[in-house]
């Protein structure tokens, strides 16, 4: 349109603003802004237009349109609007009031699709809350399922209404309903052996990372053994055993990730020999690895990138943390907007040694040694990098990607704090919380994209982040532990009840009534027992 002769706009002119406006929607925000900059018929077009409108701020929220949602267009904006405002200013409006529980007695994490899960240790029983919502129209929903064993870990996908928990006794799979807790009309069979003959030291220690996404469903016994099974046919798609593997996430588009200390279990070609003994993230495209089939031809990864810990570092342990947050648009939860997968962080938290300077020898011999200055620390990943490196990959070869290539620029390094066991969720989206353990406030850095071009950035070296800080309600006292979702933050609150030691969970929501108009109310829920939700974006 530019570059347009006189005609041509002469022909422009001649199109009804419906049609016009329904091509504009199509276009990438940053196109639509671009697009004003063309005529004053752009201009008014889109500052008349409630749908243009609206994509612009998706955009400029880092947010997705959620298509099967029946709220009006206007609506969806007004409350997107109010969503955006209440994670730029993280303003809590209330507390619902749960459960009390012995932390010594159930784990707690945070599931995708916002789901807060709860392990019994002593109870052949888990037990969910989904996290509310009032601006995006997710009601709170607490329920639980029974199982005839006590599960010892559990990861689901509620696009997929799956649950799979393990059975630490005989290593098996299971394959639940979320909804209903029986077993899984898709799944190829009820369970699934795990491993085969795991060593006889983790009998008494679970350890397990289960992840599953789509028809995947990922199991990591750390130095062990790498398991990826597809539950609705039955078919194991990949099988390594390695004694360096040690975290796994499930990435988009069925692609897998994995942490390790080593690559030597990983490559195939004799020339690399130097990055055979780097630490690296290798990735898996599942759907090639499933092509390869019957001949199991595609058992290497596309692409291993190389990492760089540091001058006589010696890597002990690697953590991925990532949420491959599954939004359902079922009749129950069908969300307006969902934050945009592509802006999403990938965090690896590496614990290391760094070794004196006349140490000598294997490195894994010197790892084991209790000798050296712990040294840990977590690499912050935007998920657009790696997946950039993907595109242009050859399916018959790996593709290696040296540290200066990737990782010098474009990811951030920060010291490690010290992580509560009880929860593993301080990443969320493009938001993470640098020290989940605090007394008086909780900080969240933002590292989307779009939101740090339109607001005021902090910089590192080279991503920007925007930071902010929640103070926490007065009447919470002493040392909390906080995770995030997409809609809320929870606060794990340690009290003493009768010389005992419990744990309080209080969610945080964030709301922000300042020039909001009053059709989206605020609905406040409390449930009397003693676990805690703090109402603060929701």
């Amino acid at each position: 349109m530019i570059n347009s002769t006189n005609n041509d706009d002469d022909l422009f002119q001649l199109l009804p603003d419906e049609l016009v406006t329904k091509v504009l929607a199509i276009l990438n925000y940053r196109d639509l802004a671009s697009c004003m900059l063309v005529s004053k018929r752009m201009v008014h077009l889109v500052h008349n237009s409630s749908l243009l409108q609206y994509h612009l701020e998706l955009g400029r929220s880092c947010m997705e349109d959620g298509p099967l949602n029946t709220l009006s267009i206007p609506e969806r904006r007004e409350r997107l609007q109010a969503y955006s405002n209440a994670w730029r200013t993280l303003r809590y409006s209330a507390c619902i009031h749960l459960y009390s529980l012995d932390h010594r007695t159930y784990i707690m994490d945070i599931a995708p699709g916002g789901i807060l899960t709860f392990i019994s240790k002593t109870e052949a029983k888990v037990t969910f809350v989904r996290l509310p919502s009032n601006l995006r129209g997710i009601p709170m929903r607490q329920w639980e399922h029974s199982f005839p064993f006590i599960p010892h870990a559990c990861t689901l996908d509620p696009s997929q209404d799956i649950l799979v928990l393990l059975q630490q006794d005989g290593w098996r799979f299971h394959f639940f309903s979320l909804k209903t807790g029986e077993p899984h009309p898709l799944a190829a069979a009820s369970s699934h052996l795990l491993f085969d003959h795991p060593p006889s030291y983790y009998r008494h220690r679970v350890i397990v990372q289960l992840v599953v996404a789509q028809n995947y469903v990922a199991a990591l016994l750390p130095k062990y053994q790498l398991k990826v099974y597809d539950w609705k046919s039955g078919q194991t798609m990949l099988n390594i055993t390695s004694n360096d593997i040690r975290s796994v996430a499930l990435l988009p588009r069925n692609r897998i990730l994995l942490a390790s200390t080593r690559a030597d279990d990983l490559i195939r070609d004799e020339g690399l020999d130097g990055l055979a003994n780097s630490s690296v993230l290798a990735v898996y495209d599942l759907e090639q690895v499933h092509a390869s089939r019957p001949h199991w031809g595609r058992r290497f990864p596309v692409a291993v990138f190389a990492l760089e810990l540091g001058h006589n570092v010696v890597p002990v342990d690697m953590a991925l943390h990532y949420r491959l947050d599954i939004h359902s648009y079922s009749p129950e939860v069908a969300a307006p907007f969902f934050n945009a997968p592509m802006e999403q962080l990938v965090a690896l938290q590496t614990s290391n040694l760094l070794k004196a300077s006349d140490d000598r020898g294997d490195r894994r011999y010197e790892a084991t040694r209790a000798f050296g200055i712990p040294l840990c620390h977590i690499l912050l990943i935007p998920i657009a990098k790696l997946l950039s490196y993907l595109n242009a990959v050859d399916e018959r070869r790996t593709r290696y990607i040296q540290w200066n290539d990737w990782g010098a620029t474009g990811t951030r390094r920060v010291p490690e704090p010290h992580f509560s066991p009880l929860f593993r969720g301080a990443l969320s989206g493009s938001r993470f919380i640098p020290l989940p353990e605090s007394h008086s406030f909780i900080g969240i850095w933002d590292f989307s994209r779009s939101r740090a071009a339109h607001l005021r950035l902090r910089h590192s070296e080279s991503v920007p982040c925007v930071q902010r800080d929640v103070a926490l309600p007065i009447e919470i006292k002493g040392q909390v532990t906080a995770a995030i979702s997409e809609d809320v933050i929870v606060i794990c609150e340690a009290c003493i009840i009768a010389l005992s030691s419990f744990y309080c969970v209080r969610l945080v929501h964030t709301y922000c009534r300042v020039g909001i108009p009053s059709p989206v109310p605020l609905k406040t829920e409390y449930i009397f027992s003693f676990f805690r939700v703090l109402c603060c974006a929701s």
